[in-house]
């Protein structure tokens, strides 16, 4: 639409070139920051899997990794974006935080010898924005580049009782850097809603700036192609038993294998013996402990510990493998589920705060401290065929809705989106912008033109065509940011009040369109009763769910076509700016004799004079943007009206433009 529409509007080579310069200019440079190494596990999966998104988007961004350093043991040939390599020495690393965090270099670092060496590389590069795949402290020393920021857990805060947590000074490092770059982070990403809303609860952060985006499998698994033979040959290559538990987890006191091997020690206690497990996981000096454990509990034939797995031998131990089990205490989620989804093999998973928002059905839960519950879980799924296929069933489910949703592409869309706006907004006149948006809303519009009444504004709430990004997951139905934003409502509501204190009784009210029914709600209490209508018959419903009053009557109705109700007056709050002239003289021809006073709230341009009534198509958008708005005392309507009053009118910078509440008297 923008080259076409620029196309036309362009014949100049003046026009040309800021045309070439804009091209050049949307391609925006980014780099992914990489201090994490190949057996960090999930780390290093989540890593991979960003890189493969951008290598999606290769035409819309240039990209460039930044290794820390040369000893991450990571297979650099694995990517096709150009490699840059840090090397930030102690002393750099010093420097580069003082500049930062202490008063007197932060004031004369201008002047001072010693550079940043992180903000020289990005300079140098010209580099536009830093991805930090995991909190990494590197994030300390960035001055002047934006950054995003991936934030898996917040563990530290939550289970101290883990040395790996406390021990070291972990917890001051952890702290030390999520406390100083959240605030200043442009994104913060993370895995789960329970995280969202803890990041944001302990570190101050707006959950709007925090985003969730699922864990995925690892490459190795989504790519594998299941081959003949390619199961015998793992086997004996691990001399593994033919069928076992499995769980993949980094050896720490955190991941909770003691429960498990507790468990396995129930199941023989009740001669249960035919079940074995396998982990495996790089080791952080704990493995140890779990064998010593092992022996004590004389499970050592039927346990076997392997070490860092290589990606080409996972998707074969998963395979060959008849549950996934997990006792991790830590997350709540983990990257082995959605593997095992992917893969076919069921999942038994501990019952941890938050995480059947995220699994649902998809996984047997269990007591996460509980070794009888536990043992009972592994019993019933090993021997149970028709759970097993159930499990496996509901896990392909969900990881298809996850890999349809396709959140980390859609992130990186708008990304590219708003890079694009902002270049548009520089290079052309605000004329042209106004036509091309004009143009878009035209276009969307369309697809509303043959629908009825009813099914136009079904279609508007069942696809959220008014709900923010932001708030699509709090509310079932969302009537727009009119109902929503104080600046929108709270003089409204103030003066409405007012209005209705003047009545020696109070006053009997109906309302039309009354939507999610927010700012009505607050009046209730002002009236002598109150009818609240709609077309859209769930809405309705939903309403009556939530607000409870005996003066509160919801109905659904057709305000063009049917029968309207009494009142002494007529509310009708941004109503009116989304139908055709012909459904407003509808209603206006039904509405003699019915009401005292109607009370009619539009969007207004900023300007003065402007041309009012502009006909448009009943759908979501409105007049404003065609810089007219519905006054029903104008041509075509022209309302005969006793007197008329101004309530208020409250200027929003949002819509750059009036919110316009207007009384009328009529009999």
């Amino acid at each position: 639409l923008f080259r076409s529409q620029y196309k036309k509007l362009s014949n100049k080579k003046k026009l040309g070139s800021v045309s070439h310069s804009s091209k050049k200019l949307m391609k925006k440079h980014i780099g992914i920051f990489v201090d994490s190494k190949r057996k960090s596990g999930g780390a290093y999966q989540e890593l991979l899997y960003i890189i493969k998104n951008f290598e999606m988007h290769e035409n819309d961004y240039k990209v460039s990794i930044i290794f820390a350093n040369q000893n991450l043991d990571i297979d650099i040939k694995k990517f096709n974006f150009d490699i840059h390599y840090l090397n930030m020495n102690i002393l750099d690393r010093y420097i580069s935080y003082l500049r930062n965090y202490n008063r007197f270099f932060r004031k004369f670092k201008k002047i001072f010898l010693f550079k940043n060496k992180f903000e020289k590389l990005i300079n140098e590069k010209k580099i536009d924005l830093i991805y930090f795949t995991g909190p990494s402290q590197y994030s300390l020393y960035l001055e002047n580049s934006k950054f995003i920021i991936t934030v898996p857990d917040v563990s530290h805060r939550e289970n101290l009782e883990f040395p790996e947590m406390i021990n070291d000074s972990e917890f001051e490092r952890r702290e030390e850097t999520l406390k100083t770059v959240l605030p200043k982070a442009v994104i913060i990403i993370t895995n789960a809603n329970i995280i969202k809303e803890r990041i944001s609860f302990f570190y101050k952060v707006l959950k709007d700036r925090i985003l969730v985006i699922n864990h995925q499998p690892s490459l190795a698994i989504s790519n594998y192609q299941n081959k003949s033979g390619g199961k015998l040959k793992k086997l004996e290559k691990y001399n593994l038993p033919p069928k076992y538990l499995f769980y993949p987890a980094m050896y720490f006191p955190h991941k909770n294998h003691k429960t498990l091997i507790d468990a396995l020690a129930k199941l023989k206690d009740k001669k249960i013996e035919n079940i074995s497990l396998v982990c495996c996981g790089n080791d952080n000096g704990y493995l140890k402990n779990l064998k010593k454990y092992v022996n004590k509990k004389n499970l050592s034939e039927k346990i076997k510990f392997l070490d860092y797995v290589d990606d080409e031998d996972l998707p074969s131990l998963y395979l060959n493998s008849s549950i996934l089990v997990m006792t991790s205490l830590i997350g709540p989620t983990n990257i082995p589920p959605w593997e095992a989804f992917k893969l076919g093999i069921p999942v038994i998973y501990p019952n941890l705060e938050g995480i059947r928002e995220i699994y649902g059905e998809s996984v047997l839960y269990y007591d996460p401290l509980n070794e009888d519950d536990l043992a009972t879980k592994i019993k019933n799924l090993y021997f149970d065929n028709e759970l097993q296929k159930k499990l496996v069933l509901n896990g392909k489910k969900k990881i298809e809705e996850i890999e349809k949703k396709g959140e980390l592409t859609i992130f990186l869309k708008k990304m590219i989106f708003k890079m694009m706006k902002k270049i548009c907004k520089i290079l052309l006149p605000s004329f042209i912008l106004n036509y091309l948006k004009n143009i878009k809303e035209k276009l969307e519009t369309q697809k509303y033109k043959s629908l009825p009444i009813k099914e136009v504004f079904g279609k508007i709430y069942n696809e959220k065509v008014w709900t923010p990004e932001n708030e699509k997951k709090n509310f079932k139905y969302y009537s727009g940011l009119g109902s929503h934003k104080s600046e929108f409502t709270d003089e409204y509501i103030s003066k409405t009040i007012s209005f209705l204190k003047t009545f020696e009784k109070k006053p009997s009210i109906v309302e039309f369109g009354c939507g999610d029914f927010e700012v009505s709600s607050k009046l209730v209490n002002f009236s002598s009763s109150f009818t609240a209508c709609d077309i859209f018959e769930d809405l309705i419903k939903t309403n009556q769910e939530r607000f409870k009053d005996e003066k509160l009557k919801f109905l659904v109705l057709d305000m063009t076509r049917d029968q309207l109700p009494e009142a002494e007056i007529c509310i009708i709050r941004c109503v009116l700016q989304h139908l055709s002239n012909q459904m407003i003289k509808k209603f206006l021809n039904r509405i003699n004799g019915k009401f005292s006073y109607l009370l009619i709230t539009e969007h207004f341009p900023k300007k003065e004079i402007f041309t009012p009534n502009k006909d448009i198509i009943t759908g979501p958008n409105i007049r404003l943007s065609d810089e007219s708005a519905v006054d029903l005392t104008k041509s075509p309507f022209n309302l005969n009206v006793l007197n008329e009053k101004n309530i208020c009118k409250v200027y929003s910078k949002s819509v750059d433009g009036f919110l316009n509440t207007q009384l009328y008297k009529i009999k």
